[in-house]
């Protein structure tokens, strides 16, 4: 009963309206009828044009991958093919040769390959880096030339390992027979992993969208391990993707595949269309459609939105002089993401909505204050906590040495007393001074010379030293005790414990626009657990009794304060084999690069 009285009363208020009025409710009502069919049709065909734009998208991506990996195995074949035509190398006597030959393809293809080797039949091996294979040798090199004496000839290549010369790499095969189908030994190669990834991973990957290889025995080869769009196992570094994952990739079938992993829908295209027969997987968050398709929605409703404004305008203009002003200020409030960028609203009202924004502004000047001197004092802060790191003797250090001198000057031993206190002197000289930040790289290594000294007098011939440093970044710029701490950890934890002659071997060389210096010693060495808690926190440890308690964490602090996260130490260290520690610094020639390098620090 009630419904009927209602719909006779809209039905007689109906008929009372003037024409303006029905005639704005029957073009409103039919308007937005039409509009909302011709939009819900055109919604559904450009879901359907977007999901096939993205397939097609990830065939081409998956295209122009495995076009660069037949690519890549025709250079890594060509080179292959250039070293095996040369058989009279993988016959004896003619060893400098070999060893050229390999240098030279090695240095003119770095980026494609990390490791070359020249394989005799007899077992003789000859490397692009000889002397590191001579130290560290090639456990997979056996198997590498047993894969090439067998079979059929032609090109072969292994699954991914990892080798101290190469890092994780694939290698590449070549056997090489006579003219009466003697064996006569292989041309490897070993790859560099990392090159494929810098040239795959950038183009390919992005947020919601990434790209796997995989080899035949279904072992990752090239991924981002910077992705939250791949599983990754627990506790491994450098970070892995989970088994399963892979074993799901490897059940999909070529072409386009839809599955679910663990909370994440996934769209995949999968080929083994490549020479190498790897499967490549460009794998996208399903969200990224389902997103787009709320954007169409969305978009959607803004249309409709403004359909409806533009008959109710005249109420729009009322209530805007009200509304918007608070809107302003939630849209200004919402926009302070960064405190670096605090703005005021500019609002000429007496009235509650002007107090309102006066009081904002009021608001954000405090805070940017407050802002500014935090910074003020903890730059402050961190200045003050380098001088007392730089400006720290070790006791102990000074107490040998010149225990040291006072034992040689009874034994009558006056020249090494003269020299041991110049080295002293020009140690200290060099520690104290406080006038410069910043030291060429060669004053770095003159004061590493006197401290190597003074060692030597107190333990003689039991380690020596030896320096390969390029000539272009002898005046490069490095922070003041760089080396020493590390020189010093070598001698202390790995020398003087090792039994027979230790050996430091310091690096340097110009990589684009980092210097890179190596420290390399063959004493004890140390477990994989051991040596990554060495660049943990100096807040967290306690400092060592060495010459200036800066120790390695220092260092490693030090640079990255001043030149930031990319730079800084590297290590790596087997037992009983040795120790590497890696330091990268920025080029730095002159003194304007220091004030810039001040000047990010702040």
């Amino acid at each position: 009963m009630r419904q009927m009285l209602n719909k006779k009363y809209f039905v007689k208020s109906y008929r009372n309206y003037g024409i303006a009025t029905k005639q704005f409710l029957l073009l409103f009502v039919l308007t937005v009828t039409i509009f909302m069919m011709i939009s819900w049709n055109n919604i559904g065909i450009s879901k359907k044009s977007f999901e096939t734009k993205m397939m097609e998208d990830s065939k081409l991506m998956i295209m122009r991958t495995n076009t660069f990996l037949d690519m890549y195995l025709e250079n890594i074949t060509n080179i292959l093919l250039l070293i095996s035509a040369q058989k009279e190398l993988f016959e004896n006597g003619i060893s400098t040769e070999a060893q050229n030959v390999l240098l030279h393809y090695g240095e003119t293809n770095s980026q494609l390959i990390k490791t070359l080797y020249l394989v005799r039949a007899d077992g003789q091996v000859f490397s692009s880096k000889q002397v590191l294979y001579d130290i560290y040798g090639n456990r997979m090199l056996p198997k590498l030339n047993e894969m090439g004496s067998q079979g059929v000839n032609g090109l072969k290549w292994s699954e991914p390992y990892e080798t101290a010369l190469s890092d994780r790499t694939v290698a590449f095969v070549f056997p090489v027979r006579s003219k009466a189908n003697k064996y006569l030994g292989a041309a490897i190669a070993e790859i560099s992993l990392e090159y494929l990834n810098q040239k795959i991973i950038p183009v390919v990957s992005s947020r919601g969208q990434t790209i796997t290889l995989s080899s035949l025995a279904n072992e990752p080869i090239v991924y981002d391990p910077q992705s939250d769009l791949l599983p990754y196992a627990k506790g491994i570094f450098p970070p892995k993707i989970q088994g399963d994952f892979i074993t799901t990739l490897e059940q999909m079938s070529d072409g386009i595949n839809r599955t679910e992993f663990g909370a994440q829908n996934f769209i995949v295209a999968n080929s083994k269309g490549n020479n190498l027969g790897w499967r490549a997987s460009f794998i996208m968050n399903e969200n990224i459609l389902n997103t787009n398709v709320s954007k169409l929605y969305h978009n959607f409703e803004v249309t409709a939105l403004l359909w409806i404004i533009v008959f109710l305008f005249g109420s729009f203009l009322i209530s805007y002089y009200f509304t918007n002003p608070i809107r302003k200020l939630v849209l200004k409030m919402n926009a302070v993401t960064k405190y670096g960028r605090l703005s005021h609203i500019e609002m000429n009202r007496e009235d509650e909505i002007g107090q309102l924004a006066r009081s904002y502004n009021s608001m954000m000047d405090r805070i940017h204050i407050l802002i500014h001197e935090m910074k003020e004092v903890e730059v402050q802060k961190k200045e003050y906590e380098l001088k007392m790191l730089q400006s720290q003797i070790g006791p102990h250090f000074l107490y040998n040495t010149l225990a040291c001198i006072g034992s040689l000057a009874k034994q009558g031993r006056n020249t090494e007393v003269r020299d041991t206190v110049r080295s002293l002197v020009n140690l200290l000289s060099y520690s104290f001074d406080k006038k410069y930040e910043y030291i060429a790289l060669e004053e770095e290594i003159a004061a590493l010379n006197s401290y190597m000294n003074i060692q030597k007098v107190r333990y003689g011939d039991t380690f020596t030293c030896h320096f390969d440093i390029s000539p272009e970044i002898m005046t490069c710029k490095v922070l003041k005790l760089t080396l020493q701490p590390i020189v010093e950890n070598a001698i202390f934890h790995g020398l003087l414990s090792k039994k027979g002659t230790g050996r430091i071997d310091i690096r340097g060389r110009r990589v684009n626009n980092t210097v890179r210096l190596y420290v390399c010693d063959n004493g004890i060495g140390m477990e994989k657990e051991q040596y990554s808690k060495l660049l943990i926190s100096s807040r967290d440890r306690k400092l060592q009794d060495r010459f200036n308690s800066i120790g390695i964490i220092n260092v490693h602090e030090r640079i990255q304060i001043y030149f930031g996260k990319p730079y800084g130490l590297h290590i790596v260290s087997r037992p009983n084999r040795g120790t590497i520690v890696r330091i990268d610094v920025p080029i730095m020639e002159d003194d304007h690069e220091e004030e810039e390098s001040v000047i990010r620090r702040i």
